[in-house]
């Protein structure tokens, strides 16, 4: 068995540290070393144990070398971990560079006098290790503040270039600005600062805003009406706009939202855009102008109807908005229960505004009825008539009432009936009176536009309260009558002159044989313009559409089988009165039959015309009898021209 190699090395080491050591020779010790050493060349019993390849050593052997990898495995990965974290950590604190450290303070005031120059100073602050190039400060004006530079003045978004900012360093710049807004508005500025820092490449921001509040406006709106207003009860309303400034401000617009339940009846000046939209235009230092608005007001009694009025420079982008505010202010008006509540009917239809035929006589009957719960004292209703369509030499009144025709007003008074001596809760009765609408176009030739009649009924007397005090009381309601348009239709047939065919065929027409014939067909209007305007009309079976028409700018077409249809759209009021009707003219042809002979056929059925009125809402419409060949509109039409012969 080989001598144990531990036990060989003791034994060197034994003797080297003995007196009797002896020092071999170099050469000697060469000789011995290339002596060939004694190397077992085959396994032998004694190497290994015969249980040293055993299943249950193998793999006690290899669970021991996949522990040892995965350990080294976990040790490699949390050391790349941790030097990655502490190399950020050295990157980040070596730089020392980040938006937390640039810092915008705003140093202004906190309020600000409308369409006066405010200025304020923005401190920007570096505490960064590395100065800011290519910086901007970007301003983001909101409607109503303009920024005044040496050029003048800039609105929306602006962009202001900075200096290099040095590390540590700190930057001020000062703005101004001419703010304009209601008083004791909010107004807010957003500041940002897009920067880099030197050396980099990325885009760092700084945000902050400038708040102040609008202290008194550049142009004061005073608003002077009633604060209480009977449902359907008319009123004024008067808008003062007074400058506040030595300055003028240029291209004013005046915007009123009207609350739910108000209509406007008139107001001067009209509006220039809509129902409420006046251009007011300059708005000269020390100088006012006024805006007077007719209304009546509906809704339950209790409800507060807000007015909002805002003046305001005229937007460059749309001409009916308002891009810059002046200043704005509200009007509210509490609708009150009436002491007498009045309803009323127009030959029988009930609302705050019906429409009738001109020329037509009219019946207004007045229902009245006590609401209170005291007793109300020579109660007394008067009516005030109004408008272009009245005819007044036709009013009258029913028995008791009185027509001044001086002030064009009905009264009804305890004279005429005695139940408004003494009316008590939830007493009521009935007046009535009558008059003729003026026809849309007079005796006189006079064409009337958009006619109405308005009538104004007032209710007045004294409240007796339980303390036995008078009290006056009141109640108005307005009505309105709109007069429909006269949308008319002619028709007319033709085969010789004044129209833009040449016709065809034996006159007078033959059986079985073909004649044509030119349908010329007009539209009036006389006092309001119609909307959505059609013709239509059916051929008989023995006649066809010859596919021509003229003028070609109008609508006529043959969309299924015998129907013929002209679209008309929109025809303005005074066509075919004060200008030239809408005409158009297209072809038909007829074969009659011989049970036709003697006969004068058909050319068309019905005619008809349908449209709506602008003006008053109604539907319109009309109808032409059939036309034939009997040639009534051709002047060049011989005798006996109409008869179908053999």
């Amino acid at each position: 068995m080989p001598q144990d190699p531990k036990s060989s090395l003791e034994e060197l080491n034994r003797k080297m540290y003995t007196q009797d050591f002896k020092e071999v020779p170099i050469r000697k010790a060469l000789e011995q070393a290339e002596t060939e050493p004694d190397i077992e060349r085959d396994w032998t019993e004694e190497s290994f144990g015969a249980d040293d390849f055993s299943t249950e050593k193998i793999e006690h052997a290899m669970k021991k070398t996949n522990r040892f990898a995965r350990g080294l495995l976990y040790v490699s990965a949390v050391f790349l971990a941790v030097a990655v974290i502490i190399g950020a950590i050295s990157i980040f604190r070596g730089t020392g560079i980040s938006s937390k450290n640039v810092s915008i303070s705003i140093e202004g005031p906190g309020t600000a006098s409308g369409g006066e120059e405010l200025a304020f100073d923005v401190v920007v602050r570096n505490k960064n290790t590395e100065a800011i190039e290519q910086g901007e400060m970007v301003l983001h004006l909101p409607d109503g503040i303009s920024l005044v530079t040496d050029k003048g003045t800039e609105e929306g978004t602006v962009r202001l270039p900075i200096e290099t900012l040095l590390a540590e360093g700190t930057l001020r710049k000062q703005l101004r600005v001419v703010p304009y807004g209601a008083e004791k508005e909010e107004k807010k500025i957003p500041i940002v600062l897009e920067f880099r820092f030197s050396g980099q490449s990325a885009t760092w921001e700084s945000k902050n805003e400038y708040a102040f509040t609008i202290t008194s406006s550049p142009v004061n709106i005073s608003v002077a009406s009633i604060e209480e207003v009977s449902a359907g009860q008319a009123f004024d309303l008067t808008i003062k706009i007074e400058s506040n400034t030595d300055k003028s401000l240029p291209g004013a617009l005046l915007k009123i939202d009207y609350p739910q339940g108000f209509r406007r009846t008139s107001s001067s000046p009209e509006p220039t855009f809509g129902e409420n939209l006046w251009r007011i235009g300059e708005v000269v230092s020390g100088a006012s102008s006024e805006v007077h608005i007719r209304g009546v007001m509906e809704g339950d009694a209790g409800q507060e109807k807000v007015f909002t009025i805002t003046l305001g420079k005229q937007s460059d982008r749309d001409e009916r908005a308002i891009g810059t505010v002046y200043n704005a202010t509200t009007q509210s008006i509490m609708v009150k229960q009436p002491f007498i509540e009045v309803e009323t009917a127009v030959n029988g239809q009930e609302g705050d505004m019906v429409s009738v035929t001109g020329g037509e006589a009219v019946r207004v009957d007045l229902d009245w009825k006590s609401t209170g719960g005291a007793n109300i004292v020579d109660a007394e209703i008067s009516v005030k008539l109004k408008g272009s369509a009245l005819d007044r030499y036709t009013v009258s009144s029913n028995a008791g009432g009185f027509y001044n025709s001086k002030e064009d007003t009905i009264i009804w008074t305890k004279q005429g009936v005695p139940e408004l001596t003494v009316v008590g809760p939830s007493d009521g009765g009935t007046v009535s009176f009558s008059f003729k609408t003026l026809s849309p176009i007079t005796d006189q030739g006079k064409r009337l536009r958009n006619p109405t009649v308005v009538f104004e009924v007032s209710v007045r007397g004294r409240s007796i309260s339980s303390a036995n005090v008078p009290e006056q009381i009141d109640t108005f309601i307005t009505r309105t009558i709109k007069i429909d348009t006269n949308l008319t239709l002619s028709a007319k047939a033709r085969y010789f002159g004044g129209n833009p065919f040449t016709n065809t065929g034996p006159i007078p027409p033959r059986a079985e044989q073909e004649t044509t014939y030119t349908i010329i067909l007009a539209v009036s209007n006389v006092s309001n313009d119609a909307q959505d305007v059609v013709v239509r009309t059916r051929l008989p079976i023995h006649a066809r559409f010859l596919g021509t028409s003229s003028p070609a700018s109008e609508k006529l077409s043959n969309p299924t089988g015998q129907e013929i249809v002209w679209d008309v759209g929109t025809v303005k009021a005074g066509v075919g009165i004060t200008a030239a009707p809408r005409e158009v003219a297209f072809q038909v042809g007829i074969t009659p039959s011989i049970s036709q002979i003697s006969q004068a056929p058909a050319l068309t059925e019905e005619i008809q015309i349908s449209g709506k009125d602008t003006f008053t809402g109604s539907p319109l419409s009309g109808i032409q009898q059939p036309l034939t060949t009997r040639l009534f509109a051709d002047p060049l039409a011989p005798r006996n021209h109409d008869l179908v012969t053999e």
